[in-house]
């Protein structure tokens, strides 16, 4: 893990730059600060990078000092190594990324994550990462059976669920994105999201999470809307009315015959994976 103690020092000297939050959001989207928490248990950890990198995508290095860009180079580089380092001999560990426009998404619902893929427009950090980070972990990709990084096409989310059809193995999933949650329908699974885990028998005890049986994760979500994704889902209803709506009328949300779904229904696919896929 990168060096808790540089960080600290430097708290006590100054107010937080942007360079100390970006290590601290790519920190605990890695290490639970829980030492009850790891991933050993897994054959499989399935890292969406996207999410992890998001914050830093947002930032413009040419306005940095120096001597924050170097702090950077070390948070990046030293975080995934020591990751690697502790589960590259126990579990298979996949990268996933794409930093570049989500085409499907977007052409079912022109606004999907909008703002957050201008930021894949930020060459200053997406240079640095291809050059500190994807084309070192390319080679070790190639030396090490246990370790792939993947190049996605489009949103991870659809490649990892590919990846996971017609497998017995156990997965966990590094993300922050709430959209992995409609992976539940499909599979057993967990997914980190950089303070917890989650599966199919927890996630509902999770005062941001949907309070629906699992299978009906997608049409939460596509009702109650993903703020996080810009994806606003049906006027007027929140995760409160969302969750009491769906409970009350399961049939109907299954069969697609409530009234409230009628307008969102045309942008299922995002959530419902497998009729994209």
């Amino acid at each position: 893990m990168f060096d808790e103690e540089m960080i600290s020092t430097r708290k006590e000297k100054e107010e937080l730059r942007p360079v100390d939050l970006i290590n601290s959001v790519i920190t605990a989207g890695l290490f639970p600060k829980s030492k009850e928490i790891n991933f050993f248990q897994y054959d499989e950890i399935m890292i969406d990078f996207d999410s992890i990198l998001s914050l830093a995508l947002r930032e413009d290095l040419t306005e940095w000092s120096k001597e924050d860009r170097i702090y950077l180079s070390k948070i990046l580089t030293n975080n995934m190594l020591y990751f690697l380092e502790q589960y590259i001999e126990t579990s298979h560990i996949s990268i996933y990324y794409n930093m570049e426009k989500y085409k499907v998404f977007s052409e079912i619902y022109p606004n999907w994550c909008i703002k957050r893929q201008q930021r894949y427009g930020n060459e200053t950090i997406i240079n640095l990462v291809h050059k500190l980070l994807i084309k070192k972990l390319e080679k070790l990709a190639e030396i090490k059976p246990s370790f792939s990084i993947i190049k996605c096409e489009d949103a991870p989310i659809m490649r990892i669920f590919k990846d996971m059809e017609h497998s017995n193995k156990s997965f966990i999933i590094l993300s922050r994105d709430p959209h992995m949650l409609c992976l539940f329908a499909y599979y057993d699974v967990a997914i980190y999201n950089g303070r917890f885990i989650v599966n199919r028998s927890n996630y509902y005890l999770e005062n941001e999470y949907p309070k629906v049986h699992y299978t009906l994760i997608p049409a939460y979500y596509m009702m109650a809307g993903i703020p996080r994704n810009e994806y606003k889902g049906v006027n007027g209803l929140g995760p409160k009315k969302t969750n009491k709506l769906i409970n009350e009328n399961k049939l109907a949300v299954i069969k697609q015959e409530l009234p409230e779904m009628e307008n969102v229904n045309k942008y299922r696919k995002i959530f419902y994976l497998r009729e994209l896929l």
